[in-house]
């Protein structure tokens, strides 16, 4: 698996046991409570993908407020069609398992370490 951070924003019992999976390939999955809690992860950790399931009841608000930083890749879980460069949309049903296979497809964000700038 190319991520290793993971910010999940779902039901509880759903995030443990994609927890689980990733834990087993070497990732992390940061599991917030609330809405405010999931931001302040976002900005602390700053993880290489975030999953919200968009049958939470602040998911919208979550997505809406990641969107506004330009956050990505983020990872959808909805049963509406999204299209989108930087956001993906996967069946809410879908397993631990099948979620960590996707992951693998995601492209992993690339970074400009500080102090490193090219000028033309």
């Amino acid at each position: 698996m190319k991520q290793s951070l993971i910010l999940y924003i779902g039901e509880r019992e759903a995030g443990e046991a994609l927890a689980a999976q990733v834990e087993q390939a070497g990732g992390f999955v940061y599991l917030p409570d609330s809405l405010m809690q999931a931001l302040g992860m976002y900005i602390t950790y700053f993880p290489d993908v975030i999953i919200i399931d968009m049958s939470l009841s602040y998911a919208q608000e979550a997505y809406d407020h990641l969107r506004s930083v330009d956050a990505e890749p983020i990872i959808l879980l909805t049963d509406e069609y999204i299209r989108s460069t930087s956001v993906f949309a996967l069946p809410r049903e879908t397993s631990a398992e099948a979620l960590v296979e996707a992951l693998d497809r995601v492209g992993q964000p690339q970074r400009v370490p500080i102090g490193v700038l090219r000028y033309a």
